[in-house]
């Protein structure tokens, strides 16, 4: 029959053994939930990494598109340069055969003069064609993005700032200038500036 002492010793000795075993239980408890984390934290750095591969597989795929296009676009630009040149180039070959005729004849100077006529009127048709045009100049006002002014004149019946005579047609094709209008610039009284030296194409007010 154990004593109040006896029982006294094994209620401490059980209180011992929960104590050492508490603290053991819980840092094996710590130790799960640790590895856990850096668990879903492996896995979400995974997902982040194959998302990323995913995205830039995406954008070299976009880039090799855009260079396609490129290269291609390049090429068919380059042929309508050529082609444009080219149907050009066979517009003015007759113009070029009529020059050579035109220099053959031995008819006189009326025969000549015909042939150097049809020639230009050849030569303006390819020209068109091309989309290249005539600026329209004499009458108009000065306008320093299509006219150049080589000479001023007293303004008379026309009024200050008027295209008063055209030396040298001037060309455009759309709106890219080819040549400017060369021209004389009526202005409010004073005498008229020095007479301009013709160009290679130089011409008066005539028009043909």
């Amino acid at each position: 029959m154990n004593g109040p002492e006896t029982e006294e010793r094994e209620l401490g000795e059980s209180e011992a053994e929960e104590g050492a075993a508490g603290p053991a239980g819980g840092a094996e408890g710590g130790e799960s939930s640790a590895e856990d984390e850096a668990a879903g934290l492996r896995a979400a750095l995974a997902a982040k990494e194959s998302e990323a591969a995913e995205y830039l597989d995406l954008l070299r795929r976009v880039k090799a598109d855009f260079d396609n296009f490129r290269r291609r676009s390049e090429k068919e630009l380059e042929r309508a340069r050529e082609a444009g040149a080219a149907e050009l180039a066979r517009s003015l070959l007759s113009v070029v055969d009529n020059l050579e005729r035109a220099a053959e004849v031995e008819g006189g100077e009326e025969a000549l003069r015909e042939g150097v006529r049809m020639t230009l009127r050849q030569l303006k048709d390819a020209l068109a064609r091309a989309g290249v045009e005539r600026i329209e100049a004499l009458g108009r006002p000065f306008d320093p993005a299509w006219h150049e002014a080589l000479q001023s004149v007293p303004a008379g019946e026309l009024a200050p700032g008027t295209v008063a005579r055209v030396f040298e047609e001037g060309y455009k094709m759309g709106d890219r200038l080819l040549r400017p209008a060369r021209v004389a610039v009526a202005v409010e009284g004073g005498p008229p500036g020095p007479e301009p030296e013709p160009g290679p194409l130089g011409k008066g007010d005539d028009d043909g």
